[in-house]
């Protein structure tokens, strides 16, 4: 699969939801059988991205919500959203 690209349009997928399991959430892949973890980073990822969104926009966000850098978050939350695009829990679309 190709990279992400910070101008990507991410989107969860409709049937996926985070569900919370003895106070730890995590996204259940319906297709997959799969799970993954969700920290704060994640479960803020997660709820925003219920509507798509760019990966700059989505970064930007988030680097603001939890006051770091974007330099600092951008590999990270390329690499979590690479986990879920690969797990088939959200869609990526390259813009028109």
């Amino acid at each position: 699969m190709q990279p992400l690209q910070s101008d990507d349009l991410v989107r969860r997928r409709p049937e996926e939801s985070a569900i919370e399991i003895g106070g730890r959430w995590v996204v259940m892949g319906v297709e997959q059988g799969a799970y993954v973890e969700l920290n704060a980073v994640g479960r803020t990822i997660w709820d925003r991205i219920a509507e798509e969104r760019s990966v700059a926009a989505l970064a930007e966000e988030v680097a603001e919500g939890f006051a770091a850098p974007l330099a600092v978050v951008m590999p990270d939350i390329l690499a979590f959203l690479a986990q879920l695009r690969d797990q088939k829990l959200i869609t990526v679309r390259r813009p028109d």
